[in-house]
């Protein structure tokens, strides 16, 4: 199993990742909240991105277009512990894909930046 860096990014998964994610991560070592969890559901991008920002979270997402948006528009690019977007892949290949960024990249390395999910198969 692979273990968590010590400088692993914290993760906020947007609503529309697989809400199961959150807690199978965690029980990996990883420090993942759903934004069901912390009453996100149902909120614009940009409070998800601000309460990822305010907490020193990346913020993982299926919403490709609007959150690529958000980040060129440069919409607290400055302040932001990263954007992950991704197309909405089966859930096995998902945790899978995460797992690798999170093994991978550290939290310096995905600040004010946006990345795409499929960089880590």
């Amino acid at each position: 199993m692979n273990q968590p860096a010590t400088d692993a990014p914290r993760l906020l998964l947007d609503e529309q990742i697989w809400f199961g994610l959150a807690p199978k991560l965690r029980s990996e070592g990883f420090d993942v909240i759903h934004a069901i969890e912390v009453g996100l559901a149902g909120t614009s991008d940009q409070a998800i991105l601000s309460y990822a920002t305010k907490e020193g979270r990346t913020v993982l997402t299926f919403n490709v277009r609007d959150f690529v948006v958000l980040f060129s528009n440069g919409i607290d690019k400055q302040d932001t512990f990263g954007i992950v977007v991704s197309d909405q892949i089966p859930r096995g290949e998902l945790h899978r894909r995460v797992t690798n960024l999170l093994t991978t990249k550290s939290v310096k390395q995905l600040q004010n930046s946006l990345v795409y999910l499929q960089d880590f198969k």
